[in-house]
C-alpha cells in the first residue's frame, strides 16, 4: 500500500487540514492493519525536520524531527511519523517504509511556491537559503524500488546539490526584489488574512521554508 494523499497547499481552516492529514493517515494505516496488508509505504517529507537556523547541515535520518508547530504541513508530518508505529501496534509484522522527500518538482507538480516564483516580480527576504529538489519521476522510481526490494525503515530523498532563489528567479525570467523581513511579513500577513491569493498563497510561517536550511543527506537511500 502506498499512502501519498495529503493536503499540501496551506488552507485557512487549520483544523480541517489536520483532520484530513493526520486523521486520514490514521484511518488508512488502521485499515491496512485490519486488512493485513504486507507493506505500507508512507511518503512523509523532509519538512518533518522543521525549518530552523540550527538544523543539521545536512539533515540525516538520525536528526531530530522538529516540524514547526506554527506551520501545519510541517507539524503534521512530524506528528504522523511519531504516531504511525503506534497505529500499527497490532500489525503482526507489516513492513513499514517511510520516505522523507525534499521539495518535489516536475511537470505534474503545481504549488504555491512554484506559482509565486513564476511571477514577473518576486519579492523575497534579504536572506534566503538555497533549496534542494527531487524530480517526480525519480521519486516514483524510488517508491517502486523500495516496495520491490521490500526495504524497511526511514529514508531521506533529495537530489544532489542546491539552487539559490536568485538562480531560480533568473531561470524563470523574473526580477528578484529583496525586502526587509518585517516589511515582508507585515504585508504577507495582510494578504493571507484577506485571502488575496494573487498576492500570497501561504501564511507567514511558510516563509521559514526559504529563510532556514533543511537540506537532507540521501546516502542511506543510495547505499
Amino acid at each position: 500500500m502506498i499512502h501519498t494523499a495529503y493536503v499540501l497547499p496551506p488552507i485557512h481552516n487549520k483544523q480541517l487540514m489536520e483532520d484530513i492529514n493526520v486523521g486520514g493517515t490514521r484511518n488508512v494505516v488502521r485499515a491496512c492493519v485490519h486488512a493485513k496488508v504486507e507493506q505500507i509505504l508512507y511518503t512523509s517529507s523532509s519538512t518533518a525536520y522543521g525549518f530552523h537556523p540550527d538544523n543539521d547541515k545536512p539533515l540525516t535520518e538520525d536528526s531530530r524531527l522538529r516540524g514547526n508547530a506554527d506551520f501545519t504541513y510541517s507539524k503534521n508530518k512530524r506528528e504522523i511519523e511519531m504516531a504511525i508505529r503506534e497505529w500499527m501496534k497490532d500489525s503482526n509484522g507489516i513492513n513499514l517504509i517511510i520516505l522523507r522527500p525534499c521539495f518535489v518538482v516536475g511537470p505534474g507538480f503545481d504549488n504555491p511556491l512554484s506559482r509565486y516564483l513564476r511571477k514577473k516580480i518576486v519579492i523575497l527576504p534579504f536572506h534566503t537559503e538555497p533549496m534542494q529538489f527531487v524530480h517526480e519521476d525519480d521519486l516514483v522510481r524510488i517508491i517502486w524500488l523500495a516496495l520491490h526490494d521490500r526495504r524497511s525503515g526511514v529514508f531521506n530523498v533529495g537530489g544532489d546539490g542546491t539552487i539559490s532563489f536568485a538562480e531560480m528567479v533568473k531561470k524563470l525570467g523574473g526580477i528578484l526584489i529583496a525586502a526587509p523581513d518585517k516589511l515582508l511579513y507585515f504585508f504577507n500577513a495582510i494578504a493571507w488574512s484577506l485571502r488575496l491569493s494573487f498576492l500570497s498563497e501561504f501564511p507567514n510561517p511558510a516563509l521559514n521554508m526559504i529563510r532556514y536550511p533543511w537540506v537532507v543527506n540521501s546516502d542511506k537511500l543510495k547505499q
